[in-house]
């Protein structure tokens, strides 16, 4: 028998998948650089990077486009992810639960074997808690021990709403125009130094940002 805090997950997960539905029905799409990832995703072995505010229509729109590739989102430990992953699991993707302060040594063996298995994997380089907009080094050293492609990835919308969460997290609104752009895939050689690593770190931050100011131009914001 299912408590109360399971069937408020279900029931939350209900509700956003028909949002979700909604949005992708009714939002005008753009896309940008799609073709330097197309070639990467069917094969799998792959870790989309996208803010943690900015998560939403990606995850849906690949759950959409290519839902016979598998795939696995990170979702951490909290009381507040049991609501992710019952998302997660309505959209019918594979979810792993931990963070660098809950779980994090099991979450980074099961996102290894999962990869090793060529998933493609869904990571938030400044989630679960921030700063906001600010790469940190575990999906860089991610994909250099498990031979991965990172594929920044991010989104914009023309009407949304902002929360004020710490992630300053959008949601896009029916019948907007929505723009979602790609980076050029980033390898991480297993050889990296240190050094080598903090410049992929910053590469990869750059990148995001600057998708994110491409998406506010096409998007006229």
């Amino acid at each position: 028998m299912i408590n109360k805090h399971q069937l408020a997950t279900r029931i939350f997960a209900l509700c956003i998948h028909g949002f979700l539905e909604l949005i992708y029905r009714t939002c005008r799409l753009s896309l940008s650089h799609l073709e330097a990832v197309e070639g990467h995703v069917i094969d799998g072995k792959n870790i989309f990077a996208f803010w943690h505010g900015r998560m939403l229509y990606p995850i849906y729109y690949y759950t959409r486009t290519i839902p016979s590739v598998k795939s696995a989102i990170l979702i951490s430990k909290s009381k507040d992810g049991d609501y992710g992953e019952a998302l997660v699991k309505r959209l019918g993707q594979t979810c792993i639960r931990g963070s660098s302060s809950r779980g994090g040594l099991k979450a980074l063996h099961d996102l290894s074997s999962l990869l090793a298995d060529d998933y493609n994997l869904a990571l938030t380089p400044d989630g679960p808690r921030g700063p906001a907009f600010r790469a940190q080094v575990g999906i860089i050293k991610l994909a250099q021990y498990s031979d991965a492609t990172i594929l920044p990835t991010t989104y914009n919308a023309s009407h949304k709403i902002t929360l004020k969460s710490w992630d300053r997290f959008i949601i896009p609104l029916p019948f907007s125009r929505v723009h979602l752009a790609f980076g050029e895939p980033i390898k991480v050689p297993l050889e990296s130094t240190k050094k080598e690593i903090e410049v992929i770190r910053q590469g990869l931050e750059d990148c995001l940002r600057n998708l994110d100011r491409e998406c506010e131009e096409v998007l006229g914001l």
